[in-house]
């Protein structure tokens, strides 16, 4: 027979256990602040074991009547064999895999690949030497990989949207198509170290896309017999050489831009654009007949001395004549600011009308210079590229940079650039 009611309930003034029947108890107590708790339980038995579950406080969501449709829910788990502690753990659980389920699906579908790239890059991009390099790889990711799958959560890209990614310019822009995977498979990498994606990255190269993709060095080679300057930066051969200074050097007496003496500069030294475009007064040491390239504008973070050549030190006299800047190059905006490296490959192109060549090409129309003109040691070569040369235990033992033997070979090369065109 029931015996509760909730007007003895709201009555109860002392700590004790009461029974309502069918295995339903409030248990009341005192709370260390004084007051009273009233709490239901229910108690029954399985395979002879005597338990107690709670069922929650008394309140007004969970009155006598909600508190007797439990015990009488539990009463029909018994009855069936079902343990009633064992099936509200299970409950319990299936709630909470319910909800982290939906947690994951709210995620996914706000970390698409596109937001995990830019995350990626945003985190990851002063790793990179320059501006351009860093803009380059969240650029190539825009172009290629984002309207493939840069809606898609990041979880569920397969090797089937990298692959129609790539595909349409592996064979064709190799060299690019190369560099996108290789970001890709960054951004998946970056993606799981953040929780974000289980399993295999699909843009893995080793035991993966290697299956489904020729080989991409194997193309550039095959494209290389074809065109010597395929897979690399197009490079002007060496006999046209003069007869470009000529015409160069005609646009630096005009004084129409700063990036004509620049390049003129890269070429004579054989250096990277990102030195020359950055070089500051206080790197030349005329009296020395030296720039001392700092290690954070040079690729391999070493700093490197150019031996300065009679033509160099003229050009650098020109340049002192209107120095208005401590860069050699500042840019016309904002004297404080050098020049941007992506400068001289459109003057070359567009403005010297040389649009099948590119600046980094000068060092290797040097080095086709220097191996069948020149004949100096290969090393002398590798030195003025500011290439590493040697084995490990070989650079450990070397304790020249051959500065004397560059400096001879820098000027055999601006004698020859600057002589009659044939």
């Amino acid at each position: 027979m029931l015996k509760l009611t909730t007007k003895f309930i709201e009555s109860i003034s002392e700590p004790k256990v009461f029974t309502d029947g069918n295995g339903l108890q409030l248990k009341v107590s005192l709370k260390p602040s004084g007051q009273l708790s009233k709490v239901w339980q229910f108690r029954y038995t399985f395979n002879n074991e005597r338990s107690l579950m709670g069922l929650g406080a008394y309140s007004k969501s969970n009155t006598l009547k909600v508190a007797r449709d439990k015990a009488l829910e539990l009463n029909g788990l018994l009855a069936r064999g079902i343990h009633p502690k064992q099936a509200k753990d299970a409950e319990k659980n299936k709630f909470h895999e319910e909800q982290a389920k939906k947690k994951r699906k709210a995620q996914a579908s706000t970390n698409t690949f596109e937001h995990v790239a830019n995350e990626w890059w945003h985190a990851t991009k002063s790793q990179w030497s320059n501006e351009k390099h860093a803009q380059q790889n969240i650029s190539t990711l825009q172009a290629y990989a984002f309207p493939v799958f840069g809606d898609m959560p990041v979880q569920n890209i397969s090797n089937d949207e990298v692959l129609r990614c790539l595909k349409p310019i592996w064979e064709t822009k190799t060299d690019t198509a190369s560099k996108v995977r290789q970001r890709i498979e960054k951004v998946f990498n970056y993606a799981k170290a953040k929780g974000l994606r289980t399993g295999e990255n699909p843009a893995q190269w080793v035991n993966n896309l290697q299956m489904l993709l020729p080989s991409a060095e194997k193309l550039k080679r095959i494209k290389a017999l074809d065109d010597p300057n395929e897979g690399h930066f197009a490079s002007m051969p060496y006999e046209e050489v003069p007869r470009f200074i000529t015409k160069l050097k005609k646009e630096i007496e005009l004084n129409n831009s700063i990036a004509a003496p620049a390049l003129y500069l890269t070429i004579l030294t054989g250096l990277r654009t990102n030195p020359v475009v950055k070089a500051r007064w206080d790197e030349i040491d005329m009296r020395k007949s030296t720039w001392t390239v700092p290690a954070r504008n040079q690729k391999d973070k070493k700093s490197f001395t150019v031996p300065l050549t009679t033509e160099v030190k003229d050009l650098i006299k020109f340049l002192k004549k209107v120095r208005a800047s401590d860069y050699l190059f500042p840019s016309p905006i904002n004297l404080d600011q050098p020049i941007a490296e992506g400068t001289l490959l459109p003057y070359l192109k567009k403005k010297m009308d040389y649009p099948e060549y590119t600046v980094h090409g000068f060092r290797a129309t040097f080095k086709t210079w220097a191996l069948e003109q020149a004949k100096y040691p290969r090393e002398i070569e590798e030195y003025v590229l500011s290439h590493s040369v040697g084995s490990k235990v070989e650079k450990a033992y070397a304790r020249t940079d051959m500065f004397k033997e560059r400096a001879k070979l820098m000027e055999d090369w601006a004698r020859f650039i600057n002589s009659k065109p044939s």
